[in-house]
């Protein structure tokens, strides 16, 4: 029979074995056997599977992760073939990288805001501390990031880069020696694309040239070197009077006295084998005609050809047109500039009209000139006109064949981005609204920088109401692509009230208020603000 002291003895043993077991882990010795172990947050949803999974797999699998947060904005550049878009390894407004984090999705497309889609994927970066991808493209495209966690769960996109389009082909990306011969298309290399001089002697092979490969009429005298025929390499009774052109012999193909008393036939040169006034009065010395001016006349319509040196002038060729009122004639000056030796070209001044001119100097140099439709300017084979009538259209810059500015009557643009460009403050059309109630704030007034339109100021209503109100209409050129909704504060008393505002695309301004809006309030729309682009 047991006593109750033996009675005792067992119920503090149990406690103390209970005590054990409660202190002791309770998966110390535990086992998943063919199961799984679930786990859930406070709210019971479910968010990882631990042990046996559905697919007969066994794993650590986290499900249903909150979205992690946006991507830093990408950092795009131009490149052969494509445009690089790179990731730095921070998340937007500076927020942390949550454990889950798997990977950061790029996407590329070319249309302005598009959307990410499976379609518009381009590559993946996997690394935490970011990467660059290549995006394949003939075109500019834009850029969005966007985050994935373990769960594949997205963000939101990144900001959108862009656009920006792959880099030109240009002389200096092609490596040495990787245009050869075979990669050259049948009849690629012509005429026209062999530099002068490029094919030398040591390009022809020997006896490579036979009378077949030259066509009649291929040698002339400008194809023949001087002194290359000569007496040796003509036959005997070759050159008859048959062989020579009309005038082919001119003066500088005669040495000095080749021709003699005895080569000219008696009565060969007379009067008529002497063109008109062809000697004058002046004195022919040694072959040239010296003298100060020679001119076709003394008076009108006239070319005088002055040889200069009087005073330092330079030589010139002066046209004179006759007209009635000419002070200056038109002018052909040559002379030696900053640039070395140039031409200077100057129209004829008649009375008070404009001086045109075109100025020369060495190779590929400006030139300009003046005519009734207004001022020509030419660079390189291009010709632009200035009109006074009309103002500049516009003005380009281009580095390398791609275009770092621009100014055209919408703005100036860097980059293809455009750039602000304060603008003269403007009074908006006021519907329901006036000026406000309380003279000491700013009249509103809207400000444009090209980019974004500003409010600037205060107004009130002129009929008290409560509901809604049109306030006043944005003028069409400082409309906002979409509708925008705002909060007004009220400037009155020591009670800042807040009301709706409605900016709409149409450029109309409603106003909304549950209470009464009264017209000794004066509202104050400092801040508001929409973009342009």
């Amino acid at each position: 029979m047991t006593s109750i002291n033996d009675l005792g003895r067992r119920i503090a043993a149990l406690e103390n074995r209970i005590k054990g077991i409660e202190r002791a882990s309770r998966l110390a010795s535990a086992s998943l056997d063919d199961a799984a172990l679930v786990v859930k947050d406070d709210t019971g949803s479910l968010r990882a599977i631990v042990g046996q999974q559905a697919d007969g797999t066994t794993a650590v699998n986290v499900v249903n992760g909150p979205p992690p947060p946006p991507p830093s904005v990408p950092v795009v550049a131009s490149v052969l073939g494509g445009v690089s878009a790179g990731w730095d390894g921070t998340f937007a407004e500076g927020q942390v990288m949550p454990l889950d984090w798997a990977r950061v999705e790029v996407h590329a497309d070319a249309e302005d805001g598009f959307t990410p889609t499976s379609q518009t994927l381009i590559g993946t970066i996997e690394t935490a501390q970011g990467a660059t991808v290549t995006v394949p493209a003939d075109a500019a495209v834009y850029v969005v990031l966007v985050s994935r966690n373990t769960s594949g769960t997205a963000s939101e996109p990144s900001a959108q880069a862009g656009p920006v389009g792959p880099s030109p082909v240009v002389a200096t990306d092609l490596l040495d020696g990787i245009v050869t011969t075979v990669k050259l298309a049948e009849d690629a290399v012509t005429e026209a694309k062999i530099a002068a001089g490029a094919v030398g002697t040591t390009k022809i092979s020997d006896s490579a040239i036979t009378t077949p490969k030259i066509i009649t009429g291929a040698v002339q005298a400008a194809q023949i070197d001087t002194g290359a025929v000569n007496a040796d390499k003509i036959a005997s009774g070759a050159v008859t009077t048959a062989k020579l052109d009309a005038l082919a012999v001119t003066a500088d193909k005669i040495a000095a006295n080749t021709i003699t008393a005895g080569k000219l036939a008696a009565g060969s040169v007379d009067a008529t084998a002497l063109k008109a006034d062809a000697i004058t009065g002046k004195t022919i010395t040694g072959g040239t005609v010296t003298g100060t001016v020679v001119q076709t006349g003394t008076s009108g319509q006239r070319v005088v050809l002055d040889p200069g040196g009087s005073g330092g002038q330079p030589p010139s060729l002066d046209i004179y047109t006759g007209a009635t009122g000419e002070t200056t004639p038109g002018r052909v000056i040559a002379g030696v500039g900053g640039d070395g030796a140039e031409v200077i070209l100057a129209s004829p001044q008649i009375s008070s009209g404009p001086q045109a001119y075109a100025g020369v100097a060495g190779t590929d140099h400006p030139m300009a000139y003046m005519l009734a439709d207004g001022v020509h300017l030419q660079v390189g084979g291009y010709n632009h006109l200035v009109s006074p009538q009309v103002a500049l259209a516009g003005l380009q810059v281009t580095i390398g064949n791609v275009e770092v500015l621009r100014l055209t009557a919408s703005g100036l643009t860097v980059s293809g981005q455009l750039v602000p460009v304060p603008q003269a403050p403007i009074a908006p059309a006021y519907s329901a609204w006036t000026t406000p109630q309380n003279t000491n704030y700013q009249s509103l007034r809207l400000i444009s920088d090209g980019v974004r339109v500003f409010l600037d100021g205060s107004a009130s209503t002129a009929t008290a109401f409560t509901g809604s109100q049109t306030a006043f209409t944005v003028p069409t050129a400082l409309c906002p692509k979409k509708d925008h909704y705002l909060g007004l504060v009220r400037a009155t008393s020591g009670d800042p009230r807040v009301i709706g505002c409605r900016i709409q695309s149409s450029g109309v301004v409603t106003v909304y208020a549950s209470t009464t809006v009264a017209t000794s309030d004066t509202w104050d729309f400092t801040d508001i603000s929409w973009t342009l682009i």
